[in-house]
């Protein structure tokens, strides 16, 4: 048989085994990682949003860690192709995929600020990280923008969720 074949014959089962492995992640992440992340939240006294950007952001970005340094330490020479393509699928499936089942399940998400506020840092972010690429090399500088980035943005979350909680809501509440 050709490999369309063998393709067409073994998609549906591949396509079953992978709503499988799905559901049985989102269970897992249900019943174990989401209490968990809710409980260090609450006893820290997080905001709902900031916890999103830090403790959700760390615990799920953990595993593309592990893998992307894996990938390097076992093939120093084609690696880095590898953690590049992994991080950037990962990076498309959350914002294509995952952002489009949120705003299915949620009916659709109003356009506020928030919202506007980190799709225009996250393209920041991709425009950044281009040319950092395009220039051929990540050296310590592009290193250090990178976590630069991260940390003014968990920093403009927790400023905003401040002023939300401390001017917004008792603006809201007064009306």
């Amino acid at each position: 048989l050709s490999t369309t074949a063998w393709c067409a014959i073994l998609s549906p089962f591949l396509l079953v085994w992978l709503v499988t492995l799905f559901r049985m992640l989102g269970s897992t992440a249900e019943d174990f990682f989401s209490p968990s992340l809710e409980m260090f939240s609450f006893k820290m006294g997080l905001p709902p949003r900031f916890a999103g950007v830090s403790l959700l952001a760390l615990g799920n970005g953990s595993a593309d860690v592990s893998a992307t340094v894996n990938a390097i330490t076992k093939d120093p020479a084609n690696g880095y192709q590898l953690s590049l393509g992994a991080l950037t699928g990962a990076s498309m499936f959350i914002t294509c995929m995952v952002m489009g089942s949120i705003v299915i399940a949620a009916d659709g998400v109003p356009c506020r600020g928030a919202l506007v506020r980190d799709v225009v840092m996250m393209a920041v972010t991709v425009v950044v990280v281009f040319f950092a690429l395009r220039s051929g090399s990540i050296d310590s500088r592009s290193t250090t923008t990178f976590f630069g980035m991260y940390l003014g943005f968990v920093v403009v979350e927790l400023i905003a969720d401040i002023y939300h909680r401390r001017v917004v809501v008792p603006r809201l509440r007064a009306r």
